[in-house]
């Protein structure tokens, strides 16, 4: 079974709060085009600017600001920027909800999404910022899987499978659909 946390939901306006559904389903539906069935628990964190800039240093050495983080833990090889490797692994896999049989659930991955940085790339996309919250979550779970970003071409097949995630979840999603230009 898969456990989704959501995590900071007060940074997010009223209109995308009610959202949290829609998020859910972006994580299994982009699952489930890459042919994936997990186990264990994904945390989704929606942070302030100030909070992902933190993150980016300490993982990737660049205090800038980004629209999304991922932390994958399980066989996962350290931060290629700086060899790090991922600390809070061990503290994540021991907490939450314990499974049936009375083991921990495993910590896939922690998604950071900054919640101001996908507002204005919302409004640059002239989308509703609930669209933009689906595709960088769809992102960072590609980002989970492996999938890498750093040049041309991984940049291109990402973006391909979210805009198909999020084309599919567009089909029963009134707001959605309205967003997204679906085939016809």
């Amino acid at each position: 079974m898969l456990r989704i946390e959501i995590i900071g939901r007060s940074l997010l306006p009223p209109s995308c709060r009610n959202r949290i559904p829609l998020f859910k389903k972006t994580v299994l539906r982009t699952l489930e085009l890459e042919g994936e069935t997990l186990h264990g628990e994904i945390c989704l964190y929606f942070v302030s600017g100030r909070e992902i800039k933190r993150l980016h240093k300490k993982f990737f050495d660049s205090g800038t600001l980004t629209d999304v983080i991922t932390l994958p833990y399980l066989g996962a090889a350290p931060f290629p920027s700086t060899g790090k490797t991922r600390p809070e692994a061990a503290a994540r896999s021991a907490r939450g909800t314990w499974t049936a049989r009375g083991e921990p659930p495993t910590a896939l991955a922690d998604i950071f999404i900054c919640a101001g940085q996908a507002r204005t790339q919302a409004a640059e996309a002239g989308h509703p910022l609930c669209c933009e919250l689906a595709l960088l979550i769809s992102h960072g779970v590609l980002h989970m899987l492996g999938h890498r970003d750093d040049d041309q071409a991984s940049r291109k097949k990402m973006f391909q499978i979210q805009n198909r995630a999020i084309r599919l979840l567009a089909r029963s999603d009134p707001q959605l659909r309205k967003a997204v230009p679906l085939p016809t």
